[in-house]
């Protein structure tokens, strides 16, 4: 997905946000966003959003030496996720389809996102998906894909999220399918990163690797060789989150490096009407649809 002009407005409006959480001076405050509208004069908004925010955010590290400003937002959002973790276990022992629920608990989770201007209650999410379903739901098409598959790449999103997403990975694991687990090579808005997808528990369900980028979202052009390797092996891909989206489901290199026919599961909350627009469905919308690279 390309960039927009309307996401100008919103990366400068996470640049402000992230500067206030660095607690940078007024010199440094207006010397970043100096330096960040420089970049963006001249970048290419061909480039998907979340390349661009990988560049604008390694600006903002440069100029505070805030290596992760958005700390203590993840802590706080892991927090938030641990409170529901005991209504959520009991919903889940009393579904008749674990893996149904496992997936809309997925989608609920996505709601944690720093990295746009939406902002929604995450308990208020849970009672509205598990009682309304998703906007878009392909779950036959995943069980009939889950049948033919044994290696699963998920592509994690943000910190406090990936917690929820250890409901699919167990019965994933629970189903005998071989899951590699993906998330950020380093600090970006409140993305996960290994340090954050230990403390969630990932491990003990999924085997943990990096993508290579620290881009909020899946950058092919930055992979490492434990992503190029995880997208060769994979039978079935779980694309987690609005950034992967973005990032993935336009790129042409994606076809280059995964076997012929290998379903790509995109499971998001739609945080903005630029990339409901690009999805076909309306901003707030929840999602889970499969691609075809």
């Amino acid at each position: 997905m390309k960039s927009d002009i309307l996401c100008i407005p919103c990366f400068l409006n996470q640049a402000i946000e992230a500067l206030e959480l660095t607690g940078a001076d007024r010199e440094t405050s207006i010397n970043t966003m100096k330096h960040l509208l420089r970049y963006l004069d001249e970048a290419d908004l061909n480039l998907s959003p979340p390349e661009l925010s990988m560049h604008l955010h390694a600006i903002i590290r440069e100029e505070t030496g805030d290596p992760d400003p958005y700390l203590e937002v993840k802590r706080k959002s892991t927090e938030t996720v641990r409170a529901l973790l005991p209504h959520l276990n009991e919903l889940m022992k009393s579904t008749g389809d674990r893996l149904s629920l496992a997936i809309k608990l997925g989608a609920v989770g996505n709601v944690i996102d720093f990295g746009t201007p939406a902002r929604m209650d995450v308990g208020e999410m849970v009672d509205q998906v598990v009682e309304k379903g998703l906007t878009v739901f392909e779950l036959q098409e995943f069980r009939s894909a889950l049948k033919k598959s044994e290696n699963i790449l998920f592509l994690g999103d943000n910190a406090g999220e990936i917690i929820l997403d250890t409901f699919l990975l167990k019965e994933l694991e629970e189903m005998g399918r071989n899951i590699t687990y993906a998330v950020r090579e380093g600090p970006v808005i409140n993305d996960a990163t290994k340090e954050d997808a230990l403390d969630a528990g990932i491990q003990n369900y999924a085997g943990l690797i990096t993508t290579g980028s620290y881009g909020p979202g899946t950058l092919l052009s930055y992979a490492n060789t434990e992503l190029i390797s995880a997208l060769k092996k994979a039978d079935l891909i779980i694309s987690k989150g609005q950034g992967n989206f973005e990032s993935l489901s336009a790129d042409p290199r994606l076809k280059e490096m995964v076997k012929p026919g290998t379903p790509v599961f995109f499971l998001l909350t739609i945080k903005c009407q630029i990339v409901g627009k690009y999805a076909g469905v309306p901003e707030g919308s929840t999602i889970f649809k499969v691609f075809y690279p």
